[in-house]
C-alpha cells in the first residue's frame, strides 16, 4: 500500500508538472497574442484618429486651395476684361457686384485706381463690393474713407494702405492678413496691378479680392478634432492667417509654434504631412500638432488635438481587451508560479509559496486597472484651457445656432478666486471667495438699451448668500465690479469608489439677465497660470483636512430649461452654454486606510488564523468556534456602520464591497470550522488537515477583489 501511494502522488506530481507547463506556454502564448492584437487595437485607434485629422487637413486644405484659386482666378479674369476694354471702366460697379454674387467665397472685391488713372477729372476712385454680416452686399468708394496713396501709418486705428502700394512694386501676389478700414474685419487679401490696354509698363491701379478670416475661422470650426481640438493658420512669412482667438490675427505666431514649425520641417516627408507630440506651453496639456501646406499659397494647415481626450477614448474604446489581457497575465503568473515554487512536487511549503505569490499577482492587477484613464467619469462638458479653445467654442456654438447670428450679443469676462471649502454634507458645499466681472465700454449702448444690470447668479446655491462689493474700478474702458462671497451650492457627488474616490466641485455661473442674450465668458487674463495642474482660481494657501486639490479649470456644458422663468423675452431654453468652474479633488488616503483599511485587515488576517491555527480541533467545541468568529463580526459591523455614516452616500462604496467580501468569507471559514469540528469526511476539508481551504483563503479573497476593481472602476 505504501508503495500504491508513492506511485499515485508520482503521478498527480507529474500531472501537475505538465500542467504547469503547458498552462504556462498556454497562457503565455495567448497574453501574447491577445497583448498584440491590443496594441494593434490601441495603434489602429491612434492611426485612425490620425489618419481622420490627416484627411480633414488635407481636404480642407485642398478645399481652401481651390478658393484660393478661384479668388486668383476672378482677379486674373477681371484684369484680363478691363485691360482689353477700357469702356468697361463705367461699369464696373456693376461688373464688381455680378461676380461677387457668382463666387460667394469672396468676401470684398474692388478696384483702387492710381491718381487721375480713372478718370482725367477724378484724382482718386476705389469702388469695392463686399458681404455684410447679413449677407447684404454693400458698395463703397474707398477714397471717400482715407487717401490710399498715402504710407501706412503706425499710429492706431489708422488704415492700412499696403495693399494699394505693395502689389504696383512687386506685382500679383497674397497680401499678409490686416484689418479692413473699410470692411472691420481681418482679411486675406489677393492684389494684382491693372494695366491698360497696350501698356504693360506703367499700372493704372491694382484689383484687390478678400477672402475674410472669420469665413475661415468658421470653416476650421467645424472640423471634427474633438472637443478640445482646434486649428490655425500661418503664412511662411510668419503670422496668424486664421486662430481661434482673433486677437491674434495678422500677429506673429508665438516662439512654441515656431519650435514645432522647425521639427515639422526637419521630418517633413513627400507627402508634405506631418505629426508632432508636443506640450502645450500655454496650457501645459499634452497636444498633437498636425501641420499641412495648403497647396497653391504660402499658407500652412496647423491641427491641434488634445492628447489626454484622445488617449482617454482610445483606452475606453479597448478596455475589453485590456481585461482579458490582465486575465491572461494573472494566469499565465499563476501557472508560473507553479513551475518557480515547484507547487506540482505538493509539498505544503512550495503550495504555501504558490498561493501567496498568486495573491500578490491579483492585487497587483487590481491596482493596475484601476489606474487604467476611464472616459465615462463625471463629463464637465467642454474644458477651457486656454484663449484658443474659448474662442474655438463660441465660435462653434455660434455657427451651430443660426439665430444668435443675427442677434446683438453681450460677452462678459468673469472670474473666480476660491479661499474656503467645507462639505457640511456630501451633497452641499460651503465656498468662500471673490468673484468679479467686467463690462467693456463697446457694449455700453447695448448695455443701456437692453437694461442690462450688473449682477449675477449662482443657480445651484442653496441658502442666503453673504455678500460685499469688495472693489469698484473704471480702466482702459473696462468697467470692473469685484464681489466677496460666502455660501452653500448643492453638490453632486458619488462616493461609489470610496476611499479611491474622486470629487469635482463644479460652480455654475449666470448673468442675472441670462434671457437677454448675455453669456459669460471666463476672465483668462486675470490668472498667471491657466494650466489646470497649476490651479487657476484657487488660494495657494487653501488646505483641506481629507481631499487634495488636483486641478481647477473653466467648462462650458449646454443645459436645457422647461421655463421661461415668466418672461416673454427668454426665447432659447435648449443647448444653452452653462459656464462653470470646476475643482477637482482627490481624497487623502491616510484617514480612510487607518480608520476603515486597518480594521478590515486585521479581522481579515484573525479569520485567516483562525483557519491556520486549526481552532475547530484545538477547541473541539462549535461554540467556542462561532463565539470568536461572532466577535470578529461584529468588529467588522460596527466599523462598517461608522463607514456609512461617515460618507453619506446611497450607494454602495468599494471598500463596502470589500467588507460583504469579509462577511462572506467569514461565514465560510465558520462552516469550515464547524465541519472540521464534526469531522466531516469530505477530502476537501480533511486533506492534509483542511490545507485545501487554507491554500484557497487569500488567492479567492484577492481574486474577488480584483473582479471586485474591474466592474467598479469600469463604470
Amino acid at each position: 500500500m505504501p508503495y500504491s501511494n508513492k506511485n499515485n502522488n508520482d503521478k498527480i506530481s507529474k500531472f501537475f508538472f505538465w500542467l504547469s507547463w503547458c498552462g504556462t506556454i498556454v497562457t503565455a502564448i495567448l497574453f501574447v497574442v491577445f497583448s498584440l492584437y491590443t496594441a494593434y487595437s490601441v495603434n489602429s485607434e491612434q492611426n485612425r484618429i490620425y489618419q481622420q485629422a490627416k484627411k480633414v487637413a488635407g481636404v480642407y486644405a485642398r478645399q481652401l486651395s481651390k478658393e484660393i484659386g478661384v479668388t486668383k482666378e476672378v482677379v486674373n479674369n477681371l484684369a484680363k476684361k478691363l485691360n482689353s476694354d477700357t469702356e468697361n471702366y463705367d461699369k464696373i460697379p456693376d461688373l464688381l457686384r455680378e461676380i461677387i454674387k457668382k463666387h460667394p467665397i469672396i468676401y470684398g472685391l474692388g478696384i483702387a485706381f492710381s491718381p487721375y488713372k480713372y478718370r482725367d477729372d477724378i484724382k482718386l476712385y476705389a469702388p469695392y463690393i463686399y458681404r455684410d454680416k447679413k449677407n447684404n452686399y454693400k458698395e463703397i468708394n474707398i477714397s471717400d474713407l482715407y487717401d490710399y496713396t498715402a504710407t501706412s501709418s503706425a499710429k492706431p486705428n489708422s488704415p492700412v494702405t499696403t495693399w494699394y502700394h505693395v502689389p504696383l512694386e512687386k506685382g500679383a501676389m497674397w497680401l499678409d492678413p490686416f484689418f479692413g478700414f473699410e470692411s472691420k474685419t481681418y482679411i486675406a487679401e489677393y492684389s494684382k496691378p491693372l494695366y491698360r490696354a497696350n501698356d504693360d509698363n506703367r499700372p493704372v491701379g491694382v484689383i484687390f479680392a478678400d477672402l475674410s478670416l472669420g469665413d475661415v475661422r468658421n470653416r476650421i470650426a467645424r472640423l471634427n478634432i474633438g472637443k478640445l481640438g482646434y486649428g490655425f493658420i500661418y503664412s511662411k512669412e510668419g503670422t496668424f492667417v486664421s486662430h481661434p482667438n482673433p486677437d491674434v490675427l495678422g500677429q506673429p505666431i508665438d516662439n512654441s509654434i515656431k519650435k514645432l514649425i522647425k521639427i515639422s520641417e526637419k521630418n517633413k516627408r513627400k507627402d508634405i504631412f506631418t505629426l508632432i507630440k508636443a506640450k502645450d506651453e500655454l496650457t501645459g496639456q499634452e497636444a498633437w500638432y498636425i501641420f499641412q501646406p495648403i497647396p497653391g499659397t504660402k499658407w500652412v494647415l496647423g491641427l491641434v488635438l488634445d492628447s489626454k481626450e484622445m488617449q482617454s477614448t482610445i483606452y475606453t474604446d479597448n478596455r475589453v481587451y485590456m481585461i482579458i489581457d490582465l486575465f491572461l497575465l494573472a494566469s499565465f503568473a499563476i501557472f508560473a508560479s507553479m513551475l518557480i515554487f515547484r507547487a506540482y512536487k505538493g509539498k505544503p511549503k512550495n503550495l504555501w509559496l504558490m498561493s501567496m505569490a498568486i495573491a500578490v499577482i491579483f492585487v497587483l492587477a487590481s491596482v493596475y486597472y484601476a489606474n487604467i484613464p476611464n472616459v465615462k467619469k463625471q463629463d464637465t462638458g467642454v474644458k477651457i484651457y486656454s484663449v484658443s479653445s474659448l474662442s474655438q467654442f463660441w465660435q462653434l456654438y455660434g455657427l451651430q445656432n443660426e439665430d444668435l447670428q443675427q442677434q446683438e450679443l453681450i460677452y462678459i469676462p468673469v472670474g473666480l478666486f476660491i479661499q474656503h471649502i467645507k462639505f457640511p454634507s456630501e451633497r452641499e458645499v460651503g465656498i468662500t471667495g471673490y468673484i468679479w466681472h467686467k463690462y467693456s465700454k463697446k457694449y455700453a449702448l447695448l448695455i443701456e438699451k437692453k437694461r442690462i444690470s450688473k449682477l449675477f447668479l449662482f443657480p445651484q446655491q442653496t441658502d442666503k448668500m453673504i455678500l460685499s462689493k469688495a472693489y469698484h474700478h473704471i480702466k482702459d474702458d473696462v468697467e470692473t465690479i469685484g464681489w466677496r462671497f460666502t455660501s452653500h451650492f448643492r453638490h453632486f457627488y458619488s462616493g461609489k469608489l470610496f476611499p479611491f474616490d474622486k470629487k469635482i466641485i463644479s460652480i455654475r455661473l449666470w448673468h442675472k439677465d441670462f434671457y437677454k442674450n448675455v453669456f459669460l465668458i471666463p476672465d483668462l487674463s486675470a490668472y498667471d497660470l491657466i494650466n489646470p495642474e497649476g490651479l487657476p482660481g484657487i488660494d495657494k494657501n487653501l488646505v483641506l483636512k481629507r481631499w487634495h486639490v488636483k486641478r481647477s479649470y473653466y467648462s462650458y456644458k449646454p443645459y436645457t430649461v422647461t421655463t421661461n422663468f415668466g418672461n416673454k423675452e427668454f426665447k432659447r431654453r435648449t443647448d444653452i452654454p452653462d459656464l462653470t468652474f470646476n475643482i477637482e479633488l482627490e481624497r487623502k488616503l491616510t484617514e480612510p486606510v487607518v480608520t476603515y483599511f486597518m480594521p478590515l485587515m486585521i479581522v481579515t488576517i484573525l479569520v485567516f488564523l483562525s483557519l491556520v491555527s486549526n481552532l475547530g480541533k484545538v477547541s473541539e467545541s462549535m461554540f467556542t468556534a462561532l463565539t470568536y468568529s461572532a466577535s470578529l463580526l461584529f468588529v467588522l459591523t460596527i466599523t462598517h456602520i461608522a463607514l456609512r455614516r461617515e460618507i453619506q452616500t446611497p450607494d454602495i462604496t468599494f471598500i463596502e464591497y470589500c467588507y460583504i467580501l469579509m462577511y462572506i468569507f467569514t461565514v465560510f471559514v465558520v462552516i469550515n470550522n464547524i465541519f472540521v469540528i464534526q469531522k466531516v469526511d469530505w477530502k476537501f476539508i480533511q486533506y492534509r488537515n483542511n490545507l485545501i481551504p487554507k491554500l484557497f483563503f487569500w488567492p479567492s479573497l484577492t481574486l474577488c477583489i480584483m473582479i471586485l476593481t474591474i466592474v467598479m472602476f469600469s463604470s
